[in-house]
């Protein structure tokens, strides 16, 4: 594509995500590089820590520290996959019963589907005081996995890492090996773990929540899915650009599923030829929306794809059998994931497994980041009933945040703020 058909603030958004990495791109960083005798390991096994990472290189809170690892997960179709994950540390870490520290996976939004878009090679870990930073400052140990494909890009034989981007059950196994992988770690954590998630990652949770009807894990004691993907091809028809992301970004993973699939058939002309830029850049979500949103990326019925029906199919959540509470959390004014959306996969889960120790929250006037800000509190007080042992009736239970003390005008919506480091005296007063 020529350069005078590319936005013009391509250059301005790929330098700004490269000032957001902790120690360069990863394809130069010698941590996201497959061990050699990682071929054939057994998932959740760990295979490299670097338990003490280097806290200069990110912005964290005060009191808390960082550790990264990398661990075998498996892809969607079970094929063993190098992973890597990071663990955020409370200086003043919570204690169950037994002494041991309690334990919450976290499972983040979309941050990519390249290997640049890892958490853990991020200053910020990407997801920063939407929760992971809350979690630690609450004393709860914080486990997150980047996802298989993000961070380690190759296998130690060589082999491309595809990020499966929304599959659910992929992400969940991502989800109970890291959290495996990270007690072999580190002793002093529990065996007992909740599992917490928004958007992609919200769709994981309730992924997690699936897999264990079907593969049981021992500890497991619960999943909070806010804002989650459920179904992608439920999702309202009117056009929305980060719809036609959401299908872009599934189309590597199509492919590994679909060998025959041919993703050029779901783009435009002018939407193929900015993938291709894209791709090429193996860039992120900066880069992303400079390039993909703003035009017509997607032809309009790409959702009717036979291979997209089936991928979404064989990976989406809602109306397959839980085990174990979750906790579903829904802003009524999103805009990305849709309260609709999630409200019907919420009723057929219900309708077909009533007996499901299942909790609605819906949040009225607050959109999809906002969720994981509005109902802090919510779920902050359910992490620590899962730990109390507090138990969680069967059938659905639904509520709604009561009306707010100010009228919703005077509320911050999306965020308009960065993290960012900072190294002048004059700006840290």
């Amino acid at each position: 594509m020529a350069a005078s058909e590319l936005p013009s603030d391509l250059t301005a958004a790929a330098a700004f995500e490269q000032s957001l990495f902790a120690n360069g791109s990863v394809a130069h960083d010698a941590f996201y590089k497959a061990p050699s005798d990682s071929a054939g390991a057994t998932p959740g096994t760990l295979l490299k820590v670097d338990a003490d990472a280097n806290p200069s290189l990110y912005t964290l809170p005060p009191g808390t520290a960082v550790s990264r690892f990398i661990y075998p997960s498996e892809a969607f179709d079970g094929t063993p996959v190098p992973a890597s994950a990071f663990v955020l540390w409370p200086y003043q870490p919570r204690l169950q019963p037994d002494g041991h520290l309690p334990l919450v996976v976290w499972a983040h939004g979309t941050s990519g589907i390249f290997g640049d878009g890892a958490p853990s090679h991020l200053k910020n870990l990407w997801s920063h005081f939407q929760a992971p930073f809350p979690l630690a400052l609450q004393g709860y140990v914080t486990l997150a996995p980047d996802y298989a494909g993000l961070g380690l890009e190759k296998t130690a034989d060589g082999r491309d890492i595809v990020h499966q981007y929304i599959a659910n059950p992929a992400h969940a196994n991502d989800i109970f090996h890291a959290a495996q992988a990270a007690q072999e770690a580190f002793p002093p954590l529990t065996s007992e773990f909740v599992v917490m998630g928004h958007s992609q990652g919200g769709g994981a949770a309730w992924g997690a929540a699936q897999r264990q009807a079907i593969r049981p894990v021992k500890g497991y004691l619960g999943s909070i899915a806010i804002s989650p993907v459920t179904n992608a091809l439920e999702l309202p028809q009117t056009y929305n650009p980060l719809i036609d992301c959401l299908g872009a970004f599934m189309t590597p993973g199509m492919e590994t599923l679909f060998p025959e699939f041919q993703p050029k058939s779901l783009f435009t002309n002018t939407g193929w030829e900015r993938w291709q830029t894209y791709t090429k850049m193996r860039a992120g979500m900066s880069v992303g929306i400079a390039l993909l949103v703003g035009i017509q990326l997607m032809k309009q019925d790409w959702r009717n794809d036979s291979y997209v029906k089936e991928y979404v199919k064989s990976t989406a959540n809602g109306g397959a059998k839980i085990e174990g509470p979750l906790y579903v959390i829904q802003g009524e004014d999103d805009r990305n994931m849709a309260f609709s959306t999630t409200t019907s996969a919420v009723d057929r889960l219900s309708r077909r497994y009533p007996e499901s120790q299942l909790e609605y929250l819906t949040l009225p006037g607050i959109d999809h980041v906002p969720a994981m800000f509005a109902s802090q509190r919510n779920w902050l007080d359910w992490i620590a009933k899962r730990f109390a042992g507090v138990p969680v009736k069967a059938g659905l239970q639904r509520s709604q945040v009561p009306p707010t003390p100010q009228p919703m005008s005077a509320y911050q919506g999306n965020p308009d703020w960065i993290i960012a480091k900072v190294n002048e005296a004059f700006k840290l007063v």
